[in-house]
């Protein structure tokens, strides 16, 4: 059939046919764009945008020929161009995910190794800390925690590999640990105070709460050196050579002079503890000169006991005196924030009171020890019963033990010392009035007289 003549209209004359240099433009533009997509939504999308340790050479090869491909192709030879960098950052693209999967192999294969080592010693950490050693439990989960637990990437194998030293390590101590625990454990457990073969060391049965609490505080500390690996007769020997020793805590030099003192005062479970205690802390425990009275150097760590008192007053006074050691002092005044020198003098006194009201508190609990165990103890300057009633109003509740100490503290005011034989008030304020006084040598208006103890209230 023929083209159709419209009336009227000229003819639009033949179809013009497409120019051959814009189908080849067009087949040029279509396999660029098309291997450029496969390109992209392929292998090049595996190249991540930092370069991973150990393939740097690989990867800045395809950085650089994806550099080469045209920024704006327009003609068919920039098309073609394109094509043929787009086969050149194919196979640099090959290139690097071969580096990679060879980089990830040997990797795989260290990071493989290196857990194969550990494993064994990693299955000897349990699911949950162990009391005594949870810090060295919870390193191990620090530790782990660090390393990435399925790794894929060569990043993440590094990672891993690199976290592998201090996971050992912290193993490695929790082992150790471990160890040293069960060593204790089982050496405590064994002849500690509560131990299953404690019976079998001579005088054992002797031992206070606190010798109990020494000789496990040695078993735990000879058993918790590094490296130490006793035998059951080593730590049998061992346990025993301790016994003795902390028996020996209980017995004063005071023996030789004053025969009998050391099985009496066993009889008291505070007055023999305060001596372990003391003697565990070096403190020598001394007789005095005769007649000397009776004294604790808190400075020098010394007790001395006047010979010449009756055993039942040696064994007041020596509770008594471990009272004083083993009391720690409240906060002293300073001269410096003191208002005034009186009140300095006053409130430092108060404390020197507050430290003789602890020891006859000492002195009144081992005095009632003592009699219960059929010995015969007194109290110290209390020939009328004074502190051992506050004692008993402390015992049944009508007194807290800060307000009986302060009451036995208000019964020294009139009392002589059994050391210079004046008051304790002028004993201790007189030293007090000295120190304010040389602190203000240099102002006589501020100095200090000794009269002004006379009409010194304490507590008031």
């Amino acid at each position: 059939m023929g083209i159709l003549q419209v009336p009227g209209l000229p003819s639009p004359g033949p179809v013009a046919a497409a120019a051959p240099q814009d189908d080849k433009l067009a087949a040029a533009r279509k396999k660029y764009e098309d291997a450029k997509l496969a390109l992209e939504q392929g292998d090049l999308a595996r190249v991540p945008a930092k370069s991973p340790p150990g393939v740097e050479g690989s990867f800045a090869a395809v950085a650089a020929a994806r550099k080469a491909l045209p920024a704006a192709p327009k003609t068919t030879k920039d098309y073609d161009a394109g094509s043929k960098a787009l086969a050149t950052l194919a196979k640099r693209v090959a290139a690097y995910l071969a580096a990679e999967a060879a980089a990830l192999a040997r990797l795989k294969k260290k990071y493989d190794a290196d857990k194969l080592a550990l494993d064994d010693e990693l299955l000897q950490v349990p699911l949950g800390a162990p009391k005594g050693i949870e810090a060295a439990y919870n390193a191990v989960t620090a530790a782990r925690g660090a390393i990435p637990a399925d790794p894929a990437t060569i990043d993440e194998y590094l990672a891993a590999i690199k976290g592998w030293p201090a996971l050992k390590r912290s193993v490695d101590a929790y082992l150790k640990a471990a160890a040293r625990k069960k060593r204790i454990d089982d050496g405590v457990g064994a002849y500690g105070s509560s131990g299953t073969k404690v019976g079998e060391l001579k005088d054992a049965d002797k031992l206070n709460d606190e010798q109990k609490r020494i000789l496990d505080a040695k078993l735990t500390e000879k058993l918790g050196t590094p490296g130490v690996q006793m035998s059951e007769k080593e730590l049998k020997q061992f346990a025993q050579r301790v016994v003795e020793k902390t028996n020996k805590l209980a017995e004063t030099p005071l023996e030789k002079k004053i025969p009998g003192v050391n099985e009496k005062l066993a009889k008291s479970e505070t007055l023999k503890t305060n001596i372990v205690k003391l003697q565990a802390a070096k403190w020598k425990i001394k007789v005095n000169k005769k007649g000397g009275g009776s004294y604790c150097d808190k400075t020098n760590k010394t007790i001395a006991i006047d010979p010449d008192d009756p055993i039942e007053e040696v064994l007041g006074g020596l509770a008594h005196e471990t009272g004083h050691a083993l009391y720690v002092l409240p906060p002293a005044p300073t001269i410096k924030a003191s208002a005034s020198g009186v009140d300095y003098v006053r409130k430092s006194t108060e404390i020197n009171f507050l430290d003789e009201g602890e020891a006859q508190m000492v002195a009144c609990r081992a005095t009632k020890d003592l009699g219960a165990n059929g010995v015969a103890a007194n109290v110290p300057a209390d020939s009328a019963g004074k502190f051992m009633a506050i004692y008993v109003r402390y015992t049944v509740g009508d007194l807290g033990e800060d307000a009986a100490r302060k009451e036995m503290a208000k019964e020294f005011g009139n009392l002589i010392t059994s050391t210079t034989k004046e008051s304790y008030l002028v004993y201790y304020g007189s030293a007090h009035i000295a120190n304010w006084n040389a602190a203000h040598k240099k102002d006589p208006s501020k100095q200090l007289a000794k009269t002004i103890l006379a009409t010194m209230t304490l507590f008031p």
